[in-house]
């Protein structure tokens, strides 16, 4: 690869993934960690903290549209609580494996899954003003068959 190319490439790749440098001159990590303090789900939390932002137009155009999407559905159905501040994740693991949880763990557990039915019933209750949010919502098991 000659040297036109290298500097092509590199262009391209500049205007397509944000740099540190540029993260840090907007102080992209005290927004993330603002964003990261609303969440109320202890999985959001984690994705919030990890966010980089997008230079590519359709990624933007629809992570947009996913939004919009989002904001129709809480126009549709006013406040979805989906709280839950436990990461259960340990203790799912280690009841897969055949471990015994305390009942304090157990509630946890039920805790979680009640978020996740909520939320699924509520993304496929208006999959007509937010198609978006309903794909993803029928994604979550229905965990009461």
């Amino acid at each position: 690869m000659d040297k036109a190319e290298q500097n092509s490439l590199k262009s391209a790749t500049e205007t397509t993934e944000p740099s540190n440098r540029n993260l840090r001159l907007l102080d992209f990590d005290a927004i993330r960690h603002q964003l990261a303090n609303e969440m109320t789900f202890f999985g959001a939390r984690s994705i919030a903290l990890n966010l980089i932002p997008s230079y590519d137009e359709n990624q933007v155009r629809d992570l947009q549209e996913e939004t919009a999407d989002a904001c129709n559905l809480l126009d549709e159905l006013g406040d979805l609580n989906l709280e839950s501040s436990i990461d259960t994740s340990d203790s799912v693991s280690r009841c897969s494996l055949g471990g015994v949880l305390p009942g304090i763990d157990l509630l946890a557990i039920a805790e979680s899954l009640d978020v996740h039915r909520r939320a699924r019933n509520a993304t496929i209750k208006i999959q007509s003003q937010a198609p978006i949010m309903s794909s993803i919502g029928q994604v979550i098991p229905d965990l009461q068959e």
